[in-house]
Formats: C-alpha cells, structure tokens, sequence
C-alpha cells in the first residue's frame, strides 16, 4: 500500500515501534517492462489501491520484490463529503443485518445494476476514484488491468458490499486475498507494508494457513497523521491475513490534521499540540493494561 502521510505502526503486544520504510524502500527506478524482462519468476505484478478520504494511492507489486508507487489522485469535494460521511456512526445500515427489512434496499441496488447504473449514489463516488486509479495504472502497464487488491479505512459506514459494487463498476474484479475473498484494511495492509506477518512461501497458501495458524494474535495502535485528519486506531492482527473486527476500535478527528496549524498563532500550536498528545492518551487509556507508552 502507497502512503503519503505519516503511517506509525506499533505493537501493543510486543511494545514495539515500527518506522516507516525510507524512500529507498519505496521507490525504484525503471519501468514496468524493464522489470518484467528480468523478473525470473514471470509471475503477473499485483496491483494495490488505497481509499482515503482525501486521495486514492496505486502500486504495483512483482513477484522479485520490487513495489512501484504509480499514482496519487486526490479526491474531489463531493468525495471528500461521502467519505466525511461514513466516518459518522449516524451512517451505518439500520437493517444490513436483518435480510427481510434490508431487502428493498437490496432489490434497489440490483434494480440499478441492471440498468448499467451504480448500485447507489455512494457507490458511484467511490468509483470514480477506482476509475481514476486504473486508468493511471493500464497506462503504466502498457494494457489494461482486470483484478486490484483495495484498501480501505475502517469506518462505520464504509461496507465491503459498497467497495466491491464499485469496484465492478470500475471493470475489474476484486483479487482474491489468500484464501478468503475479503477486503483489506488499512491496519493490516500497513502492518504487512513493513513485512511483518509474512511468510517466504507466499506462493504456497496452505503453508502460509500453517504458519498463520502457528502464529499469536497480536494487537496493533495505528496512527495516520495527515494534512486533513488524524486517524487511531487499535487492532488485533494475526500474521498479515486476520483483522478480528469485534476488536477493532477506530477514531478520526479532523480537527487534529497537520494543516490545522498553518492558521493557528504561537499559543494556537501550543494547544494543537497538547490536544494532540490529549488525543493518544485518551485513546489508549482503556488499554492500559496492554502497554507502558512513553512520552511523545
């Protein structure tokens, strides 16, 4: 997954801090044939998209090791609104759960499908951004892409149904993530990002379920510090492949992004700040019991 903000992964289980990678890790010369002509294993790149609320990220990933940042589109106004949105727990389904009562909703998604329509308003957004991203990345491949691994925030109202209508909307098909056909959030895609929860047998997935099943769970806190938000999250992850929703707890202020402070006096950053480090505590004083943080 392509980041450009602060992403700071730590293990509350371990008490580790993990960095992110340099730029020498991120970035690599050449192109998309010269890698292939020397990639032995001829192996397709896999290709990943990221869904923020503020832009959408691609890059493609071959079988040698080599990860490529494509793209960076940033989103529009009305995208930026949906995703604002769906941060609200105001925005979750009332009746998703209950099939009887969710059904008209369903027959009305499907009635628009029919109609070469997205499946709702919603999902016609969030295609435009996947859109945008695959139009970028058939142009770096030289022809165009049929499957995307999509990363996306974990937020009360963002729903893997929404996702995958607009990913089929887009022309593609959702990549298959090891042996279950779910979506990835932006927690485990990171923790696997800093090659944690990965196996050398990556090719192999019944070795991979061996070694998953072998593994502890361990709980993560991930902080996406960017212009426009902060985001905390705590998470328990086993290898690269498990995120336990149950145990997912997430917060997003908007208040508290770095371009807050382009506007703000000296006594104003003082409050930034302080607010801030409030923020974090807060956040992790539930769990106290997992870690011992030091001062940030």
């Amino acid at each position: 997954m392509l980041l450009y903000s602060l992403f700071v992964l730590i293990s509350l289980t371990s008490c580790r801090i993990v960095h992110p990678p340099g730029n020498r890790q991120l970035v690599f010369k050449g192109n998309h044939q010269q890698i292939a002509d020397t990639d032995s294993e001829k192996i397709a790149p896999g290709v990943g998209f990221d869904l923020t609320a503020f832009y959408g990220t691609a890059s493609v990933s071959y079988a040698n090791g080599t990860r490529l940042p494509i793209a960076k589109v940033d989103t529009m106004a009305r995208s930026r609104e949906l995703w604002l949105r769906l941060a609200l727990e105001s925005s979750k389904h009332v009746a998703i759960e209950d099939e009887i009562k969710d059904r008209p909703r369903q027959d009305l998604r499907s009635l628009r499908k029919r109609l070469g329509l997205p499946s709702s308003s919603d999902v016609g957004i969030i295609a435009e951004m996947i859109i945008a991203l695959r139009d970028r990345t058939s142009t770096f491949l030289g022809h165009n892409m049929n499957f995307v691994v999509v990363t996306i925030p974990k937020l009360p109202g963002v729903y893997s149904e929404d996702i995958r209508d607009a990913i089929e909307y887009a022309g593609l098909r959702s990549t298959k993530v090891w042996f279950f056909d779910h979506l990835s959030y932006e927690a485990t895609a990171s923790y696997a990002g800093y090659r944690l929860g990965l196996y050398e047998s990556w090719t192999q997935p019944e070795i991979c379920l061996r070694e998953t099943n072998a593994c502890p769970r361990e709980e993560v806190f991930t902080v996406l510090y960017t212009r426009e938000a902060l985001t905390l999250a705590t998470s328990y992850v086993k290898a690269a492949y498990y995120l336990f929703p149950p145990d997912y707890f997430n917060r997003l202020d908007f208040e508290l992004g770095s371009g807050k402070l382009e506007s703000l006096s000296a006594a104003g950053e003082e409050r930034y700040w302080e607010a801030l480090r409030r923020r974090l505590w807060i956040f992790l004083s539930g769990r106290s019991g997992l870690v011992s943080m030091g001062s940030w």
